[in-house]
């Protein structure tokens, strides 16, 4: 294990650690851990802040802070993918929380998300999709399920 893997023995220039990995400045960091105000708070603060332990703590905070955001992240688009592939026929999730789960999924992406206005006419109309009296009886059902569901 690494030094900055353990917690810094003293207790207060831990939280500063803590707090300044979390992005908060060096005042306060220092506020938040308690330290007593005074003339040279400010400086002593910023000294805190330099303290070789305090750094490699925060280096090691941010770092697992990164890789826990990561495999949040994951987690989220793989619960958002089970929405989307929920079939349309299914009462239990709506066209309209699958189309929100692939609007976050698409905004997660690394290059961002920058939605467009589309002709769905049009774009549909290109798709040449074939519905059929059989598509159109699932909708149905599946509207009436729903409308039972909420009436009840």
């Amino acid at each position: 294990m690494e030094a900055a893997e353990a917690p810094i023995d003293n207790p207060r220039l831990e939280i500063v650690a803590q707090e300044l990995a979390k992005g908060k400045s060096p005042v306060e960091a220092s506020k938040e851990a308690g330290y007593p105000p005074g003339s040279s708070f400010d400086s002593n603060a910023r000294k805190r802040a330099q303290d070789h332990r305090v750094k490699a703590r925060i280096q090691y905070l941010q770092r697992i802070s990164g890789i826990t955001a990561a495999v949040d992240s994951a987690y989220i688009q793989r619960k958002l993918v089970a929405i989307i592939d929920v079939p349309l026929v299914d009462d239990q999730v709506r066209v309209g929380d699958q189309l929100k789960a692939m609007d976050m999924i698409l905004k997660m992406l690394p290059d961002g998300y920058a939605p467009e206005k589309v002709d769905a006419r049009a774009a549909v109309a290109s798709m040449n999709v074939e519905v059929t009296d059989e598509h159109r009886l699932r909708a149905l059902m599946a509207l009436l399920a729903r409308q039972k569901t909420e009436a009840a």
